[in-house]
């Protein structure tokens, strides 16, 4: 319980989650983006049904992911 009133603590608690939180979105995005690049070109290469829905899937998490990072903060 000691440990909640020292200001030195809660910095380091802070800051460690503030930087994972700021990783995240980094590599959510990139990976994201890598699995698109992969599965369009396996629709244009294959035409399956299927690599079709899933990038149409997944690029809607990647439009949230992207629009999440790049909105202002208030």
């Amino acid at each position: 319980m000691e440990d909640l009133s020292d200001p030195v603590f809660l910095s380091r608690v802070q800051f460690a989650v503030t930087t994972l939180f700021h990783i995240i979105w980094p590599v959510l995005s990139i990976g994201l983006s890598l699995f698109l690049l992969i599965t369009e070109a396996l629709w244009f290469r294959t035409r399956q049904e299927v690599h079709y829905r899933h990038s149409r899937f997944w690029s809607r998490f990647f439009l949230l992911n992207f629009g999440f990072c790049s909105s202002p903060t208030l």
